[in-house]
């Protein structure tokens, strides 16, 4: 699926809204989901009519805890996995991924009050765009960085449509006069 027809089923199939469900992040260029959008992406069928196996609580495999023993050169980490699937109707499996959710202080922040819950997002998120192929269409999560979620680095779907549809002004070829 090309990144044309991804938007339009976002906006379309999906019910998302381009104003607030997901943006260009000016810095890096790609394209950010919230938590929320990727939460109703994943609870509905595709177009194509299937549909996401989500892992249960007691199909995580919980690879650090978050003990400050287990802590590395981060500190107290928590990383949690778990498989997603994307199934027909009558339960043929299309595709499967494994997805990875970590926290730490580095890169959540100092206090890290609710690790678990951190982690359990990323996973979710990364699963759900990583089973969707999303993600190789330039998709993340707003969960996967801070700075995806700070507003003054966000470009609207609606800027970057204008900006697109505005040609880039054509370069004269200079030439070179002998003298």
């Amino acid at each position: 699926m090309d990144r044309k027809t991804l938007f339009k089923h976002l906006a379309g199939h999906y019910d998302l809204n381009p104003d607030t469900d997901w943006w260009k992040h000016g810095p890096s260029g790609s394209w950010i989901l919230s938590h929320s959008a990727v939460q109703k992406i994943a609870y509905q069928e595709t177009p194509e009519g299937y549909v996401i196996e989500l892992p249960g609580r007691g199909d995580f495999d919980w690879i650090k805890k978050g003990d400050v023993a287990e802590g590395g050169i981060h500190g107290a980490e928590v990383v949690i996995g778990a498989e997603f699937r994307l199934k027909t109707k009558d339960g043929k499996i299309i595709r499967k991924v494994y997805a990875i959710g970590e926290a730490n202080p580095n890169n959540v922040n100092k206090k890290l009050s609710y690790p678990w819950a951190m982690a359990q997002k990323r996973m979710f998120d990364r699963g759900v765009l990583d089973v969707l192929a999303f993600a190789s269409h330039g998709f993340y999560s707003s969960t996967e960085a801070s700075d995806f979620a700070d507003r003054s680095q966000r470009v609207s779907v609606k800027q970057e449509a204008a900006a697109a549809a505005v040609p880039e002004p054509a370069v004269q070829p200079q030439t070179t006069e002998a003298r």
